[in-house]
């Protein structure tokens, strides 16, 4: 199923375990999925590992600024990419926005297109007005009249991954590049109290201050997954204005694949691939050993009536070193957990006989947002998630213990206040080529593009292994 280039064939067996685990009906909707850097070779495919050479002026559609909080056409200093608003969308828009719509309300009614302007290599975005499709459900054995439709489709359920929680995704501003590079700096020199005369030069001297400019560069990797969708379902969805079962059916399908992308996305940023060179949270961090209990064993102990209070006094223990080590300068805390660590925050109380209260009700009153506590200083926000690819005995957690990983994407600094500190490249979020005809349907092509994890300040990304269950 997975078509990867040498230096990822470890991480693939891996991810065909995860997939298979999760995904039961994969093979059925997926062709197939390809990883590669883009250096790596791939037979006949010349713009970049499984990307054809025309792909980038003629894709169908295109999401490359992944900036947290912001759609990708608002941001018009991305290169390579401008927007053209036709006088009657853009009125219709600024009469939304002036009468105290929503920018999600004024989304449901206007649509991006993309194109590839040859002469200026840019994508250009255009917003259009949605059009309605109100027609009834046709096809099927009794007459439409004589039934009741829930127009509803109940699909079945997939856990996720929450990788990007601990992360700050980026776009880089250039979704075709090769490779991605952040800079760092670094100062060193002192200066001198003294009490002597300003014209003696030699007792009041100095080492000067210098600062050294250095870059980290990580290689962009090719998340490549193909997705068909027969010919007829295409006819019935175009032909039939209002058929939001075929038209659910083909769009689910691009759901799907995406989600496959994300969670191989989520894999690399856990734990990244040695192969390749492509770094992950794991590799930038290493693992402590926890020594104490794990919070699963004091949840399983029948004879302790405050389970609540040490896990409580576990988790305090833990954070608060965490914060120590890095001097208290954070300002956001990001946790993601396994499922055992989340059950004994939800699930004890504080104490069987005085308070009836969760860890996690405890813990998020001190946590739960910033908060001032005088002479300037604040608390340090949190935020806890539960993901099942750090349970123990998983594709890509093989151990008996599970993992617990801590990250801080904000802190204070004397030389100013820095957020995204561990970065998740993403220079293209999503790209999709038009569709190639064979015999049964139309054969589709979605490309993500990734780079390794990049955190420059030492110390923001703390790995512990066993906190919530250790095995045998």
């Amino acid at each position: 199923m997975l078509n990867v280039s040498k230096a990822f064939t470890g991480f693939a067996r891996k991810m065909e375990a995860d997939l298979g685990s999760r995904f039961k009906n994969l093979d059925n909707i997926v062709q197939s999925i390809s990883i590669g850097r883009q250096k790596d070779p791939s037979s006949g495919v010349l713009g970049g590992f499984k990307i054809p050479l025309g792909a980038r002026s003629n894709g169908v559609y295109m999401n490359c600024d992944s900036t947290v909080g912001k759609p990708y056409w608002a941001n018009p200093q991305v290169p390579g990419l401008r927007v053209e608003s036709p006088p009657a969308v853009a009125a219709r828009i600024q009469d939304a926005l002036a009468s105290g719509k929503t920018e999600d309300s004024i989304k449901d009614f206007v649509k991006p297109f993309m194109r590839y302007d040859e002469a200026t290599r840019q994508y250009v975005v255009t917003p259009v007005i949605k059009g309605v499709n109100d027609s009834m459900l046709a096809g099927t054995a009794l007459p439409y009249w004589n039934i009741g439709f829930l127009n509803k489709v109940f699909k079945q359920p997939f856990t996720t991954s929450f990788a990007k929680n601990l992360v700050s995704v980026e776009g880089f501003g250039n979704p075709w590049a090769d490779a991605l590079a952040i800079f760092t700096a670094s100062f060193e020199g002192f200066g001198r109290v003294s009490n002597a005369a300003k014209g003696t030069v030699e007792m009041n001297s100095s080492n000067p201050v210098s600062s050294e400019i250095g870059q980290m560069m990580t290689d962009v990797v090719n998340l490549v997954v193909d997705y068909e969708s027969s010919i007829e379902e295409s006819m019935r969805a175009t032909g039939q204005s209002g058929n939001f079962l075929s038209a659910t059916a083909i769009a689910d399908r691009e759901r799907y694949a995406n989600m496959v992308l994300e969670r191989i996305h989520d894999a690399l940023i856990y734990f990244g691939n040695a192969e390749s060179g492509t770094q992950g949270l794991v590799d930038f961090a290493g693992e402590d050993s926890y020594t104490g209990t794990p919070l699963d064993d004091i949840v399983n102990d029948a004879n302790n009536t405050h389970k609540g209070a040490d896990v409580v006094a576990a988790m305090n223990n833990v954070i608060g070193e965490f914060l120590r080590e890095n001097f208290y300068l954070p300002r956001k805390l990001k946790i993601n957990c396994s499922t055992y660590v989340m059950k004994a925050m939800l699930n004890t109380t504080y104490s069987d006989e005085f308070n009836p209260d969760s860890p996690m009700q405890t813990i998020s009153g001190r946590f739960d947002t910033k908060n001032s506590v005088g002479g300037g200083l604040q608390t340090c926000e949190w935020t806890l998630v539960a993901d099942p690819m750090l349970d123990p005995e998983t594709p890509f957690n093989t151990d008996t213990s599970d993992l617990f990983i801590m990250t801080v994407p904000e802190a204070d600094s004397a030389m100013g206040e820095q957020q995204g500190l561990v970065i998740a490249p993403e220079p293209l979020k999503q790209f999709i080529v038009p569709p190639m005809y064979q015999r049964g349907g139309f054969l589709y092509t979605m490309i993500k593009r990734v780079g390794g994890v990049l955190a420059p300040i030492e110390g923001t990304v703390k790995v512990i292994r066993g906190f919530g269950y250790q095995g045998e």
